[in-house]
């Protein structure tokens, strides 16, 4: 076996060798076998570790696939062959690094240039955060993109892009993997590894890793390096440890954590706050973790969510159920973003005033 980590060893070169995302997954394939990737500009949405960026990559290598023509790529012709930090037709922006005017018209000039293979593609990672004036100056090129050019947009908050690039893109939505989906995908990576974990343990990770193919990947390399032999108890009781060793300030890992501690009245969320990274995109998982709790304890029947139900079980009597409690807590959360998203306060202070507000509440 290679030294490679998992999670590039077995990231997908083919739409159908991607797990879960059936929906995208067609989508995208329909629009390469129509010839609508060139002169088109697509946004990618979804959580972090869904698979935005392996898609975008995917699209640019089969958009200038030079055998196969329309659809998957061949894998084998040069363009399919080169590297894509070295594809002269292909180019991966940071738009968090390169997120100002000039970095913008650079793009701009870039992509009049023609192109070797066929198309040139711009994938544009979290659009969103360029400043304002670059976005205006990049709106008619995303409105309306050469001939020969494919913009493919990669963001976990599509509703911070102006509308009229949202209006203008073809979008694909992207969700967390579902868990006999990654079970799927992991017993494949399990079988090429010679792994011996049963598909209990798999189930395990699984759901560990919230739905999230990184994480899982992940959280089964540790496992496999720590103890390849275990037994299905074993790695039971080993995996916990892991999940919090290598997913600690993963918002999979911290929401529960979070929402636990903030029903009970405590101020120590603040501490958890202290290990994310993107305050904003935290607080929004955090809207739909307590959206899905609340709705679970008015009627139970309408959330099949395994880890949400496993939470209520781990914390029943434990945390506040009071409905009124959890809709104003619900309510903070959407106050502060949209306080974020007016740019009047940041995004650490206004996720810290919620915890302030929720323990002030429940200690009533």
């Amino acid at each position: 076996m290679t030294n490679r980590r998992y999670v590039d060893k077995y990231r997908p070169r083919r739409l159908r060798s991607m797990a879960g995302q059936r929906g995208a997954v067609a989508q995208l394939d329909g629009l390469l076998r129509g010839g609508k990737v060139r002169g088109n500009t697509i946004l990618i949405s979804g959580p972090y570790g869904s698979g935005k960026t392996t898609l975008a990559r995917i699209v640019a290598k089969a958009v200038n696939c030079q055998t196969t023509g329309p659809g998957e790529a061949c894998g084998k012709c040069q363009s399919c062959k080169t590297n894509i930090s070295r594809h002269p037709d292909i180019e991966e922006i940071n738009s968090a690094e390169a997120r100002g005017i000039d970095d913008t018209r650079r793009i701009i000039e870039l992509s009049r240039l023609s192109a070797r293979y066929g198309t040139r593609v711009f994938i544009l990672d979290e659009l969103h955060q360029l400043t304002p004036q670059a976005s205006q100056a990049f709106l008619k090129d995303l409105e309306e993109p050469p001939a020969h050019v494919a913009y493919i947009l990669v963001t976990t908050d599509p509703w911070k892009l102006l509308p009229t690039i949202r209006s203008r893109s073809t979008h694909i939505k992207l969700g967390e993997v579902r868990t006999p989906e990654l079970v799927k995908f992991l017993t494949k990576v399990a079988t090429k590894e010679e792994l011996p974990f049963s598909k209990e343990i798999l189930t395990y990770i699984s759901e560990l890793s919230g739905g999230h193919i990184r994480d899982a990947l992940n959280l089964l390399e540790q496992l496999a390096s720590s103890a390849a032999d275990a037994t299905t108890d074993e790695a039971k009781e080993l995996l916990p440890q892991l999940q919090e060793e290598i997913l600690g300030a993963s918002p999979a890992v911290l929401v529960p954590k979070y929402v636990q501690a903030l029903l009970t009245g405590s101020i120590s969320p603040i501490i958890h706050l202290r290990k994310v990274d993107n305050h904003e995109h935290f607080l929004k998982l955090v809207v739909n973790f307590l959206k899905d709790y609340i709705i679970l304890k008015k009627e139970p029947r309408m959330i099949d969510d395994k880890s949400m139900t496993s939470f209520a079980k781990a914390t029943k009597g434990k945390i506040t159920d009071d409905i009124d409690s959890l809709v104003s807590i619900f309510e903070y959360h959407l106050d502060a973003l949209e306080r974020i998203n007016r740019r009047s306060i940041e995004p650490l202070d206004a996720a810290d005033l919620v915890v302030l507000k929720s323990s002030q509440l429940l200690s009533r």
